[in-house]
């Protein structure tokens, strides 16, 4: 009998392309996509749609990769193969990686129709079985699905680089920065150290973490305003493993005001030199991340990174993990 598994087949085709109740299906969504709004990144630090679909896909690898007897395929978390970079999907091309989510999902099913209710209660590794793995996927497939779906209905909005750009010079930059550690401050001083490295999962940060990567941003940063007006165009060595980081430091041990000590006096500092970066500088293009981007974005970012962290620890309460910014 496969009546278990036949129930979970009928989810998958109909996540991937059949009539769901909440709505279309991750095929219709991502059809619906082109090229350039496939790479389009309209809000800073979160992944694109081409990146959600590569993620999607490298875990439905893990299932079918298992279901062939490959038990040597694992993915590492947040790894370069979890997350693959922009410019790697670029070369790739959006046609290609939606041709290769395809043909997972043919072979999926296939190999899934091929088993019976029996597969379920099989162990894939030493503490799940295949049960544990097909409606984690099939989770998996859904919170993606959703996360695509909202960036479509902010790419709708045609935002445009007003959208964007919030701030018109330097000086507005500098201030906003000032203004956002100058509020922060006391309700980070109000917070204790006990509540400060509460972690909800090992693997994600406490606030004292947010506020050591917060640091490591400013100290990265730091160097890429200064380097930046010495006519230095390729920053991309000086790019940082952010858990790497945050874990060598040991932040969760820190003292927790000496921390934010740290981190308010360096943005103080940090807002003073951004007030002064010299004009022919700003527009010129750096090899900073995945994609070109100029010195005046590289400032407006760091402070929009900042302030996506604070909305992290006091609107949400409790920080998910970062961004490496």
């Amino acid at each position: 009998m496969k009546t278990e598994l036949a129930r979970l087949i009928r989810q998958l085709e109909d996540i991937y392309n059949g009539r769901p109740w909440y709505g279309d299906s991750l095929l219709s969504k991502l059809e619906k996509i082109g090229e350039k709004e496939a790479f389009a990144v309209p809000v800073p630090g979160v992944h694109s749609i081409a990146q959600l679909t590569a993620h999607i896909l490298i875990w439905r690898r893990v299932l079918t990769e298992r279901l062939k007897g490959n038990s040597g395929f694992k993915v590492e978390l947040n790894s370069a193969e979890d997350w693959p970079s922009q410019k790697e999907l670029q070369a790739k091309g959006w046609v290609q990686i939606l041709a290769e989510l395809a043909d997972n999902q043919r072979e999926l099913i296939e190999l899934l129709e091929a088993e019976n209710d029996g597969l379920l209660t099989r162990p894939f590794d030493g503490k799940y079985d295949f049960r544990f793995l097909v409606e984690g996927i099939i989770q998996h497939d859904l919170y993606h699905t959703g996360q695509i779906g909202q960036l479509q209905s902010w790419l709708k909005t045609r935002w445009n680089e007003s959208d964007i750009i919030t701030f018109s010079n330097m000086r507005e930059i500098a201030q906003n920065l000032r203004e956002a550690v100058e509020t922060a401050r006391p309700r980070l001083e109000a917070m204790s150290n006990k509540v400060a490295s509460i972690k909800l999962r090992p693997e994600k940060w406490s606030v004292k973490e947010i506020i050591g990567h917060l640091v490591d941003s400013a100290a990265n940063n730091h160097q890429r305003f200064v380097r930046a007006q010495m006519g230095a165009t390729d920053l991309q060595p000086y790019r940082y493993a952010q858990d790497n980081w945050v874990g060598l430091q040991q932040y969760q041990s820190s003292d927790w005001h000496s921390l934010i000590s740290l981190w308010y006096y360096y943005n103080l500092h940090l807002a003073g030199l951004i007030s002064t970066i010299q004009p022919e500088f700003l527009e010129n293009e750096l090899d900073v991340w995945d994609e070109p981007a100029t010195l005046r974005f590289v400032a407006e970012d760091y402070v929009r990174h900042l302030k996506h962290h604070l909305d992290q620890i006091f609107n949400i309460a409790y920080p998910t993990q970062g961004f490496g910014r």
